[in-house]
């Protein structure tokens, strides 16, 4: 399966995950006097980027297998599937996962440090660990995430199939219905751990931002899969909309600093996204700065900068003597390294073996979702 990049698509991604970087780097200054200044108070939402990741992934998914899976589901499209999804997601986190708890262990064993949580590690290999507050930022902080977009992974191909029959209206009741779900488990597993902040760190709270990308993403799934363009002035209208809303939501918050700042939160900057996705699908001037190649390649390591740069961040502040403006580049250097030498081999190691294609047509690559 083939699709043409929407090369705005891809460097949305790096402005995202240099959101999610702002705004841990600015965590440490929210209690200074003039924090509500700009730029500091477009950094205070930058949680938001998190939010389109996951409008990001509805949308391209759904596009994508669309078509795919609304005709039936057999074992060779769900073994496809599984695989690119694998190779997407695992490929460098597994590397970070082993050399973080390698360090946790080393610590202990010669540095007196404390003892390795097994089950920590456990529910990190598995993506599960966003569902218990005991392990859900601790090895990988921003690898939360990662459990949300796993469960979604699992649940999509079954909404697409059910989105082909008679009764695909009650689809729109669905994320309803996770939010009453998140809700009930919440209150009666709360003092057992699971499902932290709901809300914010499971499924049952994301899923409507997810959904509405979906839903975008079946309206629009020609243009992405033929790599057709929006008119000029939608592409404007979206980027207008998307600019205004993220003023507007940070104008907003810019008294707190709560993540996700929960449902509203999450519903004001899920607009936003969509609004910023129907933007990069035309050729207006914020589209074409997204596509040109330093903001490609940044969207392209932006999986690997977004892992990894709380880790380098604590490294850092660790070391005391390194300058806190520094903590940008050595983010982006160390998620360079990881793209080149891990996420892209292991990708490619993974689809050359457990998938035999056909070399890409002129002028298209294969898609990397």
């Amino acid at each position: 399966m083939r699709r043409l990049e929407i090369r705005s698509l891809t460097g949305s991604r790096g402005i995202a995950a240099a959101l999610v970087f702002a705004y841990h780097f600015c965590g440490d200054d929210a209690s200074r006097p003039g924090f509500g200044r700009f730029p500091m108070v477009l950094a205070q939402v930058g949680w938001s980027g998190v939010t389109f990741f996951f409008a990001l992934s509805g949308f391209l998914l759904t596009s994508i297998y669309h078509d795919r899976f609304s005709a039936g589901l057999t074992a060779a499209k769900l073994k496809v599937y599984a695989i690119r999804r694998v190779a997407r997601i695992y490929s460098v986190y597994l590397a970070l996962l082993f050399l973080v708890f390698a360090q946790i262990v080393a610590r202990w064993k010669f540095q007196s440090g404390p003892s390795p949580d097994l089950l920590d590690f456990a529910s990190h290999l598995t993506m599960t660990q966003a569902l218990f507050s005991r392990f859900a930022t601790t090895l990988i902080p921003a690898a939360w995430s990662l459990t949300n977009e796993e469960q979604f992974y699992v649940l999509l191909p079954v909404l697409l199939l059910l989105a082909s029959t008679r009764g695909r209206w009650l689809l729109l009741l669905l994320p309803f219905l996770f939010l009453l779900m998140g809700s009930a488990l919440s209150s009666l597993l709360e003092k057992h751990g699971f499902l932290p902040d709901w809300r914010d760190f499971s499924l049952f709270g994301q899923l409507p931002t997810f959904f509405v990308g979906g839903l975008l993403g079946t309206y629009f799934r020609g243009h992405v899969n033929s790599g057709r363009r929006l008119s000029l002035r939608l592409s404007w209208l979206g980027w207008l909309f998307a600019f205004g809303l993220y003023a507007a939501g940070a104008w907003t918050y810019r008294s707190h600093l709560t993540w996700m700042q929960g449902l509203e939160g999450q519903a004001l900057f899920g607009a936003c996204a969509l609004a910023a996705i129907v933007g990069c699908l035309g050729n207006a001037f914020p589209s074409r700065v997204l596509g040109s190649p330093a903001f490609v390649y940044g969207g392209k390591i932006s999986y690997s900068f977004y892992l990894g740069h709380q880790l380098v961040m604590t490294a850092l502040k660790d070391q005391g003597a390194v300058p806190k403006w520094t903590w940008l580049f050595a983010a982006a250097a160390v998620a360079c390294v990881l793209y080149e030498a891990v996420e892209k081999p292991a990708q490619r190691a993974i689809l050359r073996r457990w998938m035999h294609e056909v070399a890409p047509s002129p002028g298209q690559k294969p898609s990397p979702i």
